[in-house]
């Protein structure tokens, strides 16, 4: 049902919940972006507000980010994935739409070492030495 909310419609919402919470609106792509970025955040000063919907999450993202900003609404963030906006150089135009460092929370997460953690905790050491020796091969 939230998918067929527009991009006004989540503006306003989000412009009526002013009245009685004064904390950062921090706007996300969908469900799994919300459940990431939920544990850095303090939930008492930022609510996270999804955008999924179509044609894009991430646009719906930037769109109501434009709307909350032309009217000159405080306190109000956007992340969104960078997908491929580096390289077809896009540029960010708003202080307030924040990018993934790379392609997307996903890529952010294997190059973390939060992933080696993963691996060490459910891998074998066989498959994860053997991974380590493929990739040197494919990077020399």
């Amino acid at each position: 049902m939230r998918d067929f909310l527009t991009v006004d419609r989540v503006a306003n919402q989000i412009r009526l919940r002013r009245s009685t919470y004064t904390g950062t609106f921090l706007l996300v792509e969908g469900s799994s972006d919300k459940t990431f970025y939920k544990r850095f955040v303090d939930q008492l000063v930022c609510e996270l507000v999804e955008t999924s919907g179509k044609p894009s999450s991430k646009q719906r993202a930037i769109e109501i980010l434009k709307i909350l900003e032309q009217s000159n609404f405080q306190g109000v963030l956007a992340i969104v994935d960078a997908d491929f906006d580096r390289l077809e150089t896009l540029l960010n135009t708003s202080h307030n739409l924040l990018c993934t460092d790379s392609h997307d929370l996903e890529t952010m997460l294997i190059n973390s070492p939060a992933f080696n953690k993963v691996l060490a905790e459910f891998g074998s050491e066989e498959k994860i030495a053997q991974f380590n020796r493929d990739v040197k091969l494919v990077l020399v």
